[in-house]
């Protein structure tokens, strides 16, 4: 994502954002993620990618796929009590 983050512009484009995307999924070993980028108030880009379930084959999709937060809510707790 540096390479994306680094560079000076006005607006992002989401078509470089799903490459990156598409790229990254490839190299690791993630079932599944989905992904939102707002920019200035506007919804760039919200997609989803691999499998919500793997051995059903059944694809992520970002309007209804839910992910567990998992151990995640500890930092969150932390943030909020700090």
């Amino acid at each position: 994502m540096a390479a994306i983050a680094g560079r000076q512009r006005d607006r992002i484009d989401p078509d470089e954002l799903e490459a990156f995307f598409v790229e990254k999924m490839a190299e690791l070993p993630v079932p599944g993620v989905t992904i939102a980028f707002v920019q200035d108030g506007e919804i760039l880009l919200t997609k989803g990618y691999g499998f919500a379930n793997v051995e059903e084959q059944i694809p992520v999709d970002p309007e209804t796929t839910v992910f567990a937060i998992g151990s995640a809510s500890k930092l969150c707790v932390a943030t909020a009590v700090m």
